[in-house]
């Protein structure tokens, strides 16, 4: 359970039906605190951030609330007496500054502070936006809530037809479009003041990540840097007493998670998706093992196959049915008595480097192995850091439209014909939604093309797509992110891409700080990652080559070639042993979908005519279908 969602009007009129639908989401217990003009309610855990309602400073006249978790200079707080104090410093700030919290301390929250003197509120967000915040003007007012399908019920929006579009599309919509008219989603790091006065509302964009390029003498000052940064979250992270739960792969991010847990003395449980043979799972034993825990081997063949009440169930808590295993997964951990549960969230992308995804085979396969290969010799070769000029941003914004484009040309056979004027309509405005984003970003001053090509990757394919796994795991347990402390994503962000490409500065960081967990290979580099990088480059171009061969025999035997590639592509099997493919055509929305053309798919995925990936394209229409059922277009 994890949402806010309040009313800022005269009366409040909108409340008690927000009340009411937010209970038939979760049917649990909301904290709540009503006054004239501001009603706010929280419905969140304890067991991690000891706050867990909604307060107010009867002397300054102000309402506070924190959904997550947040830490000041005084760190981070153990007892309620001190969250609020920690909360109302921080809300002061808010109101007294207008700007972002970004360099304030560090945590993972959505705060709203209500100002009843004034007759204003302001809402902020980290710096990773995972806590959604969805807000909507209602002519004498302002609601907000983390769920948006709640807002638009309760107001009875119509759909925004572009929007269903984008997100059958891309698994996402772009900037702060939802499915939905007149809702909107609050950005990352981003800040909103509404005036009850003046009814206009405002927005504020983060101008500290993306910016201007740090400066070091060699990179590893820069690893060590970054480890520094780390290491500064993790120690406030941890201070909560009792044992932390991760969702362990055999990969670098939940390494990084494990390996802080590991500093701070902290006892961790994992859970890994995979057979008990699995060559991923046993590398995740090994890790967990180096930590002193263990990790539970979860086969989520049921939670491949979902009912459809719980794909109902998933799409009211985490608006997102495409990741039921890791509900499962949260409900293992919380079985393990731990007092949260984390993820690598992100790591790929902000420190990883791997957001040239979205520039397609300009920066292919072999280019970026020539490219590492040259770095790994102390060598500096030019790319991956193309400065902002006017020519370079017509280059990256027709770019980042002709990826755009072709995948909402693949999705014209999954739409209904009345649905093909829509995407007409998302056709033509494409190209504007992109520049609206790339001027949202400019604010930060970026010095390179590829700073701004992550972040509208982090911000979209990365935060509103897999995002939801995280938002998914709060229904059992508190999310602690350690990879998303602002001061290292802050970090991250300016780092010289040149360096971060292909995990270069990433893999300097492991093997200067991971100690004895950098002896155990990933499921990507198949050799101790204490190795020169010329020879780890080496190995993991091998691992990938090969893993796309396997891969290929693996659908080409219809599943029966022993030894093919661990970890996620276990899906390709756990997706067909099942129910799912035969009725899913069934979720989706036939005002909406192509019902012939869903069935015609799933014949294809059940013959082993095409991969399956997790099922994503599958799941989102699925998704769709329940967050606009009983909206009108």
């Amino acid at each position: 359970m994890s949402s806010i969602f309040g009313d800022f009007s005269n009366r409040t009129k909108y409340f008690d039906k927000l009340l009411a639908g937010q209970n038939a989401i979760w049917q649990k217990s909301v904290e709540t605190l009503q006054c004239d003009v501001a009603a706010v309610a929280l419905c969140q855990h304890d067991s991690y951030f000891p706050l867990a309602s909604p307060f107010i400073d009867e002397h300054r006249k102000r309402i506070y609330a924190l959904h997550g978790y947040i830490w000041d200079k005084s760190g981070f707080p153990p007892t309620p007496h001190e969250a609020r104090a920690t909360v109302a410093r921080a809300g002061d700030r808010l109101i007294e500054t207008g700007d972002a919290l970004d360099s304030y301390g560090g945590g993972l929250y959505t705060l709203a502070v209500v100002d009843l003197s004034e007759r204003r509120l302001w809402i902020t967000g980290d710096l990773s936006g995972i806590l959604p915040l969805y807000y909507t003007t209602t002519g004498d007012g302002f609601l907000f809530s983390s769920h948006s399908k709640l807002l638009a019920e309760v107001l009875q929006r119509r759909l925004d037809r572009v929007g269903v579009v984008q997100t059958a599309a891309f698994h996402y919509s772009i900037g702060s479009r939802t499915l939905y008219e007149g809702v909107e989603r609050l950005n990352p790091g981003e800040t909103l003041c509404c005036s009850l006065d003046s009814n206009k509302v405002t927005k504020r964009q983060t101008s500290r990540v993306y910016g201007s390029l740090d400066a070091y003498r060699s990179d590893d000052e820069a690893a060590d840097a970054l480890w520094s940064d780390y290491i500064a979250g993790m120690q406030q992270l941890s201070k909560p007493p009792g044992k932390h739960g991760v969702l362990l792969s055999g990969g670098f991010d939940t390494r990084l998670v494990v390996r802080g847990f590991s500093e701070m003395g902290k006892e961790i449980a994992g859970v890994t998706f995979g057979e008990v043979d699995n060559h991923e799972v046993k590398i995740a034993q090994k890790v967990a093992a180096l930590a002193g825990g263990r990790t539970r081997v979860h086969v989520p063949v049921e939670d491949c196959h979902p009912s459809s009440d719980r794909v109902e169930q998933l799409v009211k808590q985490a608006e997102s049915a495409n990741f039921a295993y890791c509900e499962t997964a949260a409900s293992i951990l919380s079985q393990e008595g731990v007092v949260s549960v984390s993820t690598g969230y992100g790591g790929e992308t902000f420190l990883g480097g791997q957001a040239f995804a979205m520039l397609g085979s300009s920066y292919g396969s072999k280019r970026r192995l020539a490219f590492a290969l040259s770095r790994s010799l102390g060598l500096r070769p030019s790319g991956f850091t193309t400065a902002v000029t006017s020519a370079s941003l017509s280059e990256i914004k027709q770019a980042i439209l002709v990826f755009h484009t072709r995948l909402l040309n693949r999705s014209a056979k999954w739409l209904a014909s009345s649905w093909h004027s829509a995407l007409d309509e998302a056709r033509t405005g494409l190209e504007g939604d992109i520049d609206a984003e790339l001027t949202r970003f400019a604010v930060s001053g970026p010095e390179t093309m590829q700073q701004m090509c992550e972040r509208f990757w982090l911000e979209h394919h990365v935060l509103k797509h897999f995002g939801r796994q995280e938002f998914t795991l709060t229904a059992a347990l508190p999310i602690v992110l350690p990879t998303v402390n602002s001061p290292f994503i802050r970090r991250c962000s300016n780092l010289n891409p040149s360096r971060k490409v292909d995990h270069g500065l990433y893999l300097r960081m492991v093997k200067r700080h991971f100690g004895h967990f950098a002896e155990v290979p990933t499921s990507n580099v198949p050799i101790r990652l204490t190795h020169p990088d010329f020879i780890l480059w080496i190995a993991r171009a091998f691992r990938a080559r090969r893993d796309q061969q396997l891969v290929h025999e693996y659908i080409a035997s219809r599943g029966k070639l022993n030894g093919h590639r661990a970890g996620w592509s276990e899906f390709e099997s756990w997706m067909r042993n099942g129910p799912f493919f035969k009725s899913v055509s069934g979720m989706f929305d036939p005002n909406v979908f192509d019902i012939e053309y869903a069935q015609a798919r799933s014949l294809h995925v059940l013959n082993w005519e095409e991969r399956v990936y997790s099922g994503q394209d599958f799941l989102t229409p699925v998704t769709i279908s329940g967050l606009i059922r009983g909206l009108s277009e």
